[in-house]
């Protein structure tokens, strides 16, 4: 399978995905279909990264297309804004990319880059703890190119550090992705979290105020693996470990690119959002 070819399976089982979050009574089963999409898309941003002729045109894409989705997250009610997920990888990958070649300067570059997160997303937790405004929520880490609350959160950002370093090695790919995929499961399908946050809960000063911070913390950054919202049913609520099924599709990339259309991707994803979220909205 080239690229372009696991574009248009990725694209297919969002789009079904996406009818089965916005459309009033649909079966969950969509949702599972909807499982094999992101960690495609993640594959080939991988593959680009590593083929891009312009780095920071390619960068600018994607910051761009987050902001515009902050602003329409921001005025309807979509939800979703993959964009800035893949900002965060693309970014990641390109300090790992330009280390990996021996370039000493973007291991400072990228130390600064780890820095800015961590005080970003203190902010983000810090200002939404007081104002849960979407201004806070959606623009907020949009405009400062933050991690905090990203679609899918931390987790999709190592899934695409693991699938850049493995992905010409199509038996390290397979491991790592299953490594990744199991280890998703183990703290989001179990009460783990819980149990490993309790005992500095309990022993803390102010206990109401400490697991707080900690729910804000988990939400702020690690999404699924929220202390108190994790060990859901894995078919109904808890089904993103179904993200196993992308790796087929992935080990038949025959490493060739295929048409490009990029700009369809980018164009499709907005446009179908808002139509899905208008038609979900005047059936309600």
């Amino acid at each position: 399978m080239t690229t372009f070819a696991l574009k248009m399976i990725a694209l297919v089982c969002m789009m079904i995905d996406h009818i089965g979050a916005y459309i009033p009574d649909t079966p969950v089963q969509m949702r599972w279909i909807g499982r094999i999409a992101a960690p495609l898309f993640v594959f080939c941003l991988c593959e680009g990264i590593d083929h891009t002729s312009n780095e920071k045109k390619y960068l600018l894409r994607l910051y761009a297309g987050s902001l515009l989705m902050a602003f329409i997250q921001s005025t309807t009610g979509v939800r979703a804004n993959i964009f800035r997920t893949l900002f965060a990888i693309a970014f990641n990958l390109i300090m790992i990319k330009h280390i990996r070649n021996g370039e000493k300067k973007y291991l400072k570059y990228y130390l600064w880059y780890i820095l800015w997160q961590i005080v970003s997303c203190w902010f983000f937790g810090y200002f939404y703890m007081r104002d849960h405004s979407d201004l806070i929520r959606r623009l907020y880490p949009a405009l400062t190119g933050s991690i905090a609350f990203c679609e899918y959160g931390l987790p999709l950002i190592l899934l695409g550090i693991v699938i850049y370093l493995t992905k010409n090695d199509k038996k390290k790919l397979a491991i790592g992705y299953i490594a990744f995929c199991a280890l998703y499961a183990l703290l989001s399908l179990t009460n783990i979290t819980t149990v490993i946050t309790a005992p500095f809960i309990s022993a803390s000063r102010d206990p109401e105020r400490m697991n707080r911070w900690i729910q804000y913390g988990f939400f702020t950054i690690l999404s699924a693996f929220r202390p108190g919202t994790t060990g859901k049913n894995p078919f109904t609520e808890g089904y993103q470990w179904m993200m196993i099924a992308s790796m087929i599709p992935m080990l038949m990339y025959n490493g060739k690119k295929g048409r490009s259309m990029k700009w369809f991707f980018y164009v499709f994803y907005v446009v179908h959002l808002i139509i899905l979220w208008y038609i979900g909205s005047s059936m309600q």
